[in-house]
Formats: structure tokens, sequence, C-alpha cells
């Protein structure tokens, strides 16, 4: 693998962005190797949070958090690398042009868990007709017995 395979994006939660940067000669050596574990720990001591990499030979990006990254950081990292994947990348002055449409996989272990989806993409469901919320569950269902509920059953009011 030439270095040329590969499109280095860095990510500073300082500018909150992606951005290219002189590092990908060391990145690039230990991507190689398939030493994510050490890419890692490599960005925590350069002081980068995340790299953004596009493997050209298989048509996929790569997002790869810093060992030191939280949670809030790398769902962010995980937004902005989701759209660069879905609109593609394009830098004029370095004339850099990637199509849009390749997909992200995420090399790092991330501790996110579903928590990147947003809410409507857990509960409600969509189609032609509109949306329908699924509750969590009805207690009455749980017990098999319905239960009465009116307002008289409230007490009085102290005055």
């Amino acid at each position: 693998m030439s270095e040329g395979e590969f499109l280095f994006l860095f990510y500073s939660d300082k500018k909150q962005q992606f951005f290219p940067s002189s590092h990908a000669k060391d990145i690039s050596r230990l991507l190689r190797n398939r030493e994510i574990k050490r890419v890692e720990d490599e960005l925590s001591l350069m002081d980068i949070d995340g790299v953004l990499v596009l493997d050209r030979l298989n048509k996929r990006w790569l997002l790869i958090y810093g060992s030191h990254t939280g949670l809030v950081m790398q769902r962010r990292m995980r937004r902005q690398a989701e759209s660069i994947a879905r609109s593609g990348y394009n830098d004029l002055e370095k004339s850099i042009q990637v199509p849009p449409g390749f997909p992200l996989e995420e090399a790092s272990e991330a501790d996110i868990g579903d928590l990147w989806q947003s809410v409507q993409m857990k509960y409600v469901n969509t189609d032609l007709k509109g949306a329908k919320v699924e509750p969590p569950g009805n207690p009455s269902e749980e017990t098999g017995k319905e239960e009465d509920f009116s307002l008289d059953s409230l007490p009085e009011p102290d005055p």
C-alpha cells in the first residue's frame, strides 16, 4: 500500500472540523500494519482527536478515534464524517476531489452504542401515510387487566 492509496483528514475538537495535515506518513505506516490500537494511541500523543481515512482501493472511509476522546467528541466526529461520506470531499487548494457515496466504517471500538441514532430513527415508524409513535409498552397489557382511572378518584385539594 502506498501513501497515495489513502487520503487523511484529521479532526481537531478545537477547530471542530476535519482538515488535511502533515501527520499522514506516521499514520499511513501504522495502517499498513493494521494496528488500529497504535493509531489511536499515536493520535493522542500528537494531540489529534481523530482521523478520517479514505481507502481508495476498497472505496470506503475509515473513522478512527484517538484513545483520549470521550463520548460527546466521538458523536460529533461521527456526524461530520457521515456528512463527508454522503456529500463527498473537495479541497480546491490541493486539487483533491472525492465523489460522494463511499461507505463509512468505524475502525475504532466506539463506546457510542446506538446513541448516534436520532430519536426518530429509534422510536418513530414512518410510511407515506404519516408517522406512528410506538410507546415502550402499555402497563395494562403487561398485567392483563384494565385499570379504571377517573378524576373522581383523586382527593380534593386543600383550601
